[in-house]
């Protein structure tokens, strides 16, 4: 928060909101009440940058919004094992939809090596 992120909770991913060239505009969600969508009360925030961490369900349509992200006969996203980069090279993912629902510890591996194959990316600009 001393960084200026604000943190809204009981939201459910919708949908990546894009302009007419593709560029990430923002993220449109869908307000919870007690894990239940509460009727017609979405919101679109303004990001420039996304980073799903969405537990233990595979929203696979919300990945297929990213042009180049691939998904196996299983539903799981494909990635570079070393990196968790997806085909789309501004796409990461890891832990359950990645690997189909493994332990706490594998989640948080792969959120390690994202976020080192993405600071090596921003680095090399």
């Amino acid at each position: 928060r001393t960084e200026g992120v604000r943190l809204l909770e009981n939201r459910q991913p919708v949908r990546i909101v894009r302009d007419e060239q593709g560029e990430l505009l923002g993220l449109e969600v869908q307000k919870m009440k007690d894990k239940r969508p509460v009727t017609g009360a979405f919101e679109v925030i303004p990001v420039d940058l996304v980073a799903m961490a969405i537990g233990q369900s595979r929203l696979t349509g919300l990945a297929a919004a990213f042009g180049g992200v691939a998904v196996d006969a299983k539903g799981r996203v494909v990635v570079d094992p070393a990196t968790c980069r997806t085909g789309n090279p501004k796409v990461y993912a890891g832990g359950d939809c990645v690997n189909g629902g493994k332990e706490v510890v594998n989640a948080a591996q792969h959120g390690k090596l994202a976020a080192m194959a993405m600071h090596a990316a921003f680095a090399a600009k």
